[in-house]
């Protein structure tokens, strides 16, 4: 099963696909901003099409706030992936460029956008 690796760590192999900013795959939601489990879940969430204003919490300005940034991020994360894409979805295209490859970021061991990727790309069909 392909994996996540640390590309600080030089131990990956020389195959595996960059997925850090600024490439197409780099995770819009910084986790200085929107800590790291949040950042994960919006990033899964947006290459799978889901908006899900409930992992906010919208009875604070800050939760608004960032609920409203993170809805901006998505949009132009979105805008860009056309502009590459074209209107295919990333559930198309995510299987196509990452199945059966190791991804490179900087996040490892840490919780990562990497493993979403990975999951979507190399789901085992029934």
């Amino acid at each position: 099963m392909p994996q996540v690796y640390n590309k600080r760590l030089k131990n990956y192999p020389i195959e595996a696909v960059y997925i850090g900013r600024p490439s197409i795959w780099g995770n819009p939601f910084v986790v200085e901003v929107f800590g790291r489990e949040l950042a994960v879940a919006l990033y899964d969430n947006m290459i799978h099409g889901v908006w899900n204003p409930v992992l906010f919490d919208l009875k604070t300005l800050t939760g608004q706030a960032l609920c409203a940034q993170a809805y901006i991020l998505c949009h132009e994360w979105l805008s860009k992936f056309i502009k590459r894409f074209g209107t295919r979805h990333p559930t198309e295209i995510i299987p196509l460029v990452f199945k059966d490859k190791d991804v490179l970021c900087w996040c490892v061991p840490l919780l990562c956008h990497g493993a979403s990727i990975i999951k979507m790309a190399n789901v085992i069909e029934k």
